[in-house]
């Protein structure tokens, strides 16, 4: 997924994490319907951020999503403005749940995950353009 020096991972899994009485967070998800009720009408302080891949944007994109790749996200915190509320998308949503992870971690407050991601708003049929963001 693009991250070349890995510095943990959790072992064990999630359930037992909790079963030993570990806290962990939590993260609100979205769907395509609300996605796209919000970018017809944003709110002042929200951005859809897509951390895919450039290929994966050439292909299809959401023409209100800014474009931060997930590999690239630690180094480029500093081109978001941590004062906004991000939705974050990806394919289908689990690379966004790391940036999403990345961006509670550096301190932004206001971050869902758009479940299903672009595959999502494909399948309900809204609009994508092609060519890079």
């Amino acid at each position: 997924m693009g991250f070349d020096s890995v510095h943990g991972f959790l072992a064990p899994s999630l359930t037992a994490w909790a079963a030993a009485g570990c806290s962990f967070g939590s993260l609100p998800v979205v769907d395509a319907e609300t996605v796209h009720s919000r970018i017809g009408t944003p709110p002042a302080e929200w951005r859809l951020l897509d951390v895919r891949s450039r290929s994966e944007v050439a292909a299809h994109r959401i023409g209100a999503a800014r474009h931060v790749y997930l590999g690239e996200l630690p180094q480029q915190l500093d081109r978001l403005d941590p004062t906004l509320a991000y939705t974050v998308m990806c394919g289908s949503g689990t690379r966004a749940a790391i940036a999403a992870s990345v961006l509670r971690r550096a301190g932004f407050g206001r971050v869902d995950l758009f479940l299903g991601s672009i595959g999502a708003w494909m399948s309900e049929g809204y609009a994508t353009a092609g060519g890079a963001a």
